[in-house]
């Protein structure tokens, strides 16, 4: 029995007399596998992102790409932590085969929704009332409208910080500043007071010509509205709906001297601008021949200065 036993042993650890192969003569190459993967978000690669799979993990490079290897073959989860408060971590199925494969892995931002009621000031609801604000100062608003029971639900709101306004026809427009830092609702309701004062005017250069102009109307230093004036059109603007309150006009104005208004609304208001172009003053040097008024050079945002003894400014 013992030479039966050994000669059978022998057989195994040879391999004669026997078709399979031992497992360590196997291509290392055909038993694992590996992950050639890149994260991305909306904004494009997510660097510094940390990557699990099993035992194995990789940290993104500057272009959101990653490698896993040494992988056993079969059903696993693929996770990716976020590097950034903005983006949600994500996880997600793979099926891992023998040899070299890829994947992305998309992070979604933290959206989160504002939502609440729209009254006036005895509580009653205000249908079809606006709320409104900018995400980035290029983008298309993002809004919604109340109900007829003044309830509104603002979707989609990203991480950052945001103003919002809530406006109705014949109430002063109220606002308000969120942090978005989750996914969890914020809860908001706007009182609404009731308005019918208006700032009305123009905006023209001192030749009586319509200019471009950007016009921002502040309360109490927030901002409840702007707008702008074209050349093109005969230079009027109008800012209705208004709350007697203190309230700043300012103006933007390409190529002209720019300028502003302050008062307290307790009646509507008429207030034209009347701009001068903007100024370039000229620094004159004096020449070493003794000429004044030789070698001038332009600068601008300064007063001009003359040579010694002269007074006027003329060549």
């Amino acid at each position: 029995m013992n030479d039966t036993t050994m000669g059978k042993n022998e057989i195994m650890e040879t391999g004669e007399g026997n078709e399979a192969k031992p497992d360590e003569q196997l291509d290392p190459e055909q038993t694992v596998g590996s992950i050639e993967g890149h994260v991305v978000c909306s904004t494009g690669p997510v660097r510094y992102a940390l990557v699990h799979l099993g035992t194995e993990s990789a940290e993104t490079d500057y272009n959101g790409n990653f490698l896993l290897e040494n992988l056993p073959p079969g059903t696993a989860t693929l996770s990716v932590k976020s590097p950034s408060p903005r983006l949600n971590s994500s996880a997600i199925e793979v099926e891992v085969k023998a040899g070299k494969q890829s994947c992305e892995v998309s992070l979604e931002e933290w959206r989160t929704t504002l939502e609440g009621s729209i009254t006036d000031k005895n509580g009653n609801p205000i249908e079809n009332a606006e709320v409104y604000g900018r995400l980035k100062p290029m983008d298309e608003p993002l809004s919604t409208r109340s109900d007829g029971r003044g309830h509104y639900v603002l979707k989609g709101i990203p991480w950052g910080t945001y103003y919002f306004l809530a406006k109705a026809s014949g109430y002063m427009s109220e606002g308000v500043t969120i942090q978005v830092q989750n996914d969890k609702p914020i809860p908001k309701n706007f009182n609404l007071n009731s308005a019918g004062l208006s700032i009305d005017g123009k905006v023209l250069s001192t030749e009586g010509k319509p200019i471009d102009a950007e016009i921002t109307l502040l309360r109490n230093f927030v901002v409840v509205g702007s707008t702008k004036v074209s050349a093109s059109s005969d230079g009027s603007y109008s800012f209705v709906d208004l709350a007697p309150d203190d309230y700043t006009m300012a103006l933007v104005t390409p190529g002209y001297t720019p300028k502003g208004w302050y008062g307290t609304l307790e009646k509507p208001e008429v207030v034209n601008f009347s701009l001068p172009k903007a100024v370039l003053h000229w620094k004159f040097k004096e020449a070493n021949s003794g000429q004044a008024l030789s070698n001038a050079k332009k600068e601008t945002n300064q007063l001009p200065e003359f040579p010694e003894g002269r007074t006027d400014k003329s060549a």
